[in-house]
């Protein structure tokens, strides 16, 4: 998985994953049960996943894009479980504080002298 720029990562966490979200609470009254059963097994797999990847990664880039998927698994698992309100409150929550974050790892990375680790950054 390559890992985007801080600049490019904070324009797909503000835009791509708000409207994906967003669509999927629209035509969310248009899904069948086993349709949500199956959609909640594997966003269940996504958080499983990319929570077990996020622990033993090392970059720092990386390490944020898992994070994001966490939590994009998250939103869709509460928009599935009919709680698009809470689904749209961590949406906006995540955009703030993901942009933010974004921006901290590109502080961070500039200023780690190019190293993308967390160990070269001095994290």
């Amino acid at each position: 998985m390559a890992a985007p720029t801080p600049i490019s990562a904070l324009v797909h966490s503000s835009t791509l994953v708000v409207a994906g979200v967003l669509l999927f609470i629209r035509v969310f009254s248009v899904a069948v049960i086993l349709m949500c059963l199956i959609i909640a097994a594997a966003f269940c797999l996504t958080l499983l996943y990319s929570n077990l990847q996020a622990l033993f990664e090392s970059d720092l880039k990386k390490l944020v894009a898992f994070s994001t998927l966490s939590h994009v698994g998250m939103m869709f698992l509460a928009a599935v479980w009919a709680l698009s309100a809470v689904s749209l409150l961590h949406l906006v929550a995540h955009a703030f504080s993901k942009s933010l974050l974004f921006l901290l790892v590109g502080v961070c990375l500039h200023r780690g002298f190019g190293s993308q680790t967390i160990r070269g950054v001095g994290l």
